[in-house]
């Protein structure tokens, strides 16, 4: 069936292909009661209903237009996942790639950010720790230790967590000396302890109780 439409009405009807071949295309409008030729008038309706050659088969210029944008579309994507992790991990990359820091700094600057110390307490340790009696003070003990950055990164200050034992290893007393606590400018807590580094440092507490027998310290964020 073909669908055909008058040309002096305009009036929508269906006509089967077998009625226009058997009078020689002529056709009567049952509206209007106008002869003419369908037999053009399905030709074009044919023709118009399937997709042309070039609509099927773009050129090679159009092709070419559409891998551009493709690429451009994949690379705008990958700038910006790049951009974005960046962003999120600025801190561990500029631990990791020391040289990266003046860049990642600009970038903060311009974006509002700050790019956090590294804090990785297990390559921190502490050496030469010791808890002794003051011989001028009565009651006046030190806690003296070297805190020793092993990273190949600088690194945020930690707490030192320090614990007075009795004679059966009880806890009596607890302290955590921070890091304004402990450094001489407190200025210096936002520098960090720089890579291979290591801070010596004296502590002096009071003694709480003549029943301290002994000590843990231990290293914190």
């Amino acid at each position: 069936m073909l669908k055909l439409g008058c040309p002096s009405c305009q009036s929508q009807f269906k006509v089967a292909t077998e009625q226009i071949n058997l009078h020689q295309g002529m056709v009567r409008c049952g509206h209007c009661f106008t002869v003419f030729n369908a037999q053009g008038l399905a030709r074009a309706s044919v023709d118009k209903a399937q997709p042309s050659f070039d609509a099927l088969n773009p050129s090679p210029k159009s092709t070419a237009l559409i891998f551009a944008l493709q690429s451009f579309c994949v690379l705008l994507l990958l700038l910006s996942a790049m951009a974005q992790t960046a962003y999120f991990l600025r801190a561990e990359i500029s631990w990791r790639y020391p040289s990266s820091l003046p860049y990642l700094t600009q970038a903060c600057e311009k974006m509002g950010c700050q790019i956090a110390l590294a804090k990785q307490i297990d390559l921190l340790v502490l050496d030469d720790t010791d808890l002794s009696e003051d011989e001028f003070r009565l009651g006046l003990i030190h806690l003296s230790s070297t805190i020793v950055n092993q990273a190949a990164f600088r690194q945020a200050f930690p707490n030192i967590e320090l614990t007075l034992t009795d004679l059966d290893d009880r806890a009596k007393f607890q302290r955590t000396f921070r890091p304004n606590d402990y450094l001489a400018n407190a200025n210096e807590a936002s520098t960090g302890l720089a890579a291979r580094q290591s801070l010596k440092l004296t502590l002096p507490l009071a003694n709480p109780d003549d029943s301290i027998a002994g000590y843990r310290v231990r290293l914190s964020y």
